[in-house]
């Protein structure tokens, strides 16, 4: 066992991991965290390679699969590249298995103009949101815009994911 006093800080940023991959904690106790990022995500089961910002549905030869329907209700999360927590950590890898967030913050692959606070849905593309209409079942609502975008072009735009 071992005590330390005061604080365990590291020479340099993203210099010292806490544990290993082959040697994990059991448990840890405290009052507080921080996270650079803002997404809660666990992997999945992918049935193709996906890129961060990919809009996905349950369902597919795997656990998910890109949406590909407008407003489809099975919507799940968002791909995300960076997660600040990495739920189901150990399940294979970004290829096969990447980490799908469904909460907090995440960048988001959106077509056509929206304003801040536009609730979103699944496109017709493959893997990519549009505002929602108001005729769009409450159910296919995975995210609420966080900025503006007024291009119709397909980029990616921080959104709130699971807000309705």
């Amino acid at each position: 066992a071992q005590t330390h006093q005061g604080d365990l800080k590291p020479s340099a940023n993203n210099t010292i991991n806490l544990g290993a991959t082959n040697a994990r904690y059991n448990n840890i106790y405290g009052v507080s965290t921080s996270a650079k990022y803002a997404d809660i995500a666990e992997r999945f089961a992918a049935d193709t390679p996906m890129d961060p910002g990919t809009i996905v549905a349950l369902g597919g030869v795997e656990e998910i699969t890109k949406t590909a329907e407008k407003a489809d209700e099975n919507v799940f999360g968002v791909i995300s590249d960076t997660p600040a927590f990495r739920m189901n950590d150990g399940a294979g890898d970004d290829t096969t298995h990447p980490f799908v967030a469904f909460s907090g913050r995440v960048l988001c692959k959106v077509k056509g103009p929206v304003a801040k606070g536009d609730r979103l849905v699944s496109s017709d593309i493959p893997g990519v949101a549009v505002k929602a209409d108001p005729n769009d079942n409450w159910k296919s609502t995975f995210g609420r815009a966080l900025v503006s975008k007024t291009t119709e072009e397909v980029d990616k735009i921080t959104i709130a994911i699971g807000v309705k």
